[in-house]
């Protein structure tokens, strides 16, 4: 943990439990941290790094589903399983190992799930190799998707997202890795901007 002008505060690592963290989230509201570790499980800590609970994303989710994502809205923690193409809602209290249903409280999504966000428009995903982003009702039903369709042109196009963030106004934040750019959309899909690098578009204008 660092304050807003780099200076070390602590290490939090669940009271000795975390090792080998993947994804990162805190609940706002409590301030409570939630990470990945080993693949497998996702821990919960508070702000002084004190163990308060985990579960075992293979019991919740299914064998090899690898928590590569995170994201608290509201009462529940949403846990993207990356090789196995799903999203997972679970209580964020994290009570329990109550195995989630297909259609329930997971859902199939398009291509590995690498990471997820959810705001108050809705659950968006970030599919790695099928380049496209999915966004889904809070219950699961999939609203729209972008980033690789035939309508999807130019700056729009994705090349293996592998992060999102919600910025204060709503609007998206992708990684878009092998773009080498972060891009702006809004809730609809419709780019806006991005920084970093050439993207494809770039290129192929040369």
């Amino acid at each position: 943990k660092f304050d807003n002008d780099g200076n070390f505060i602590r290490i939090l690592n669940a009271s000795g439990r975390l090792s080998r963290p993947d994804a990162l989230e805190i609940d706002k509201s409590t301030g409570n941290i939630y990470s990945s570790k080993r693949n497998q499980y996702i821990v919960m800590q508070d702000q002084e790094g004190k163990y308060l609970g985990e579960i075992n994303n293979y019991v919740v989710s299914g064998w090899y589903h690898y928590p590569f994502g995170l994201s608290v809205y509201e009462g529940y923690l949403y846990i993207a399983n990356a090789y196995k193409k799903s999203f997972t809602k679970y209580p964020k209290d994290l009570a329990g190992d109550t195995p989630a249903v297909l259609g329930v409280n997971k859902w199939n999504t398009s291509g590995w799930a690498w990471d997820v966000k959810v705001s108050d428009s809705g659950v968006y995903v970030a599919n790695y190799n099928t380049n496209t982003i999915q966004k889904f009702s809070h219950n699961g039903t999939l609203v729209k998707s972008w980033g690789a369709n035939a309508s999807c042109t130019g700056n729009c196009r994705l090349y293996h997202p592998a992060g999102l963030s919600i910025g204060p106004d709503g609007n998206v934040f992708v990684n878009d890795r092998h773009n080498h750019a972060i891009k702006k959309f809004d809730t609809d899909g419709n780019f806006l901007s991005f920084i970093g690098g050439k993207t494809r578009l770039d290129v192929a204008k040369e």
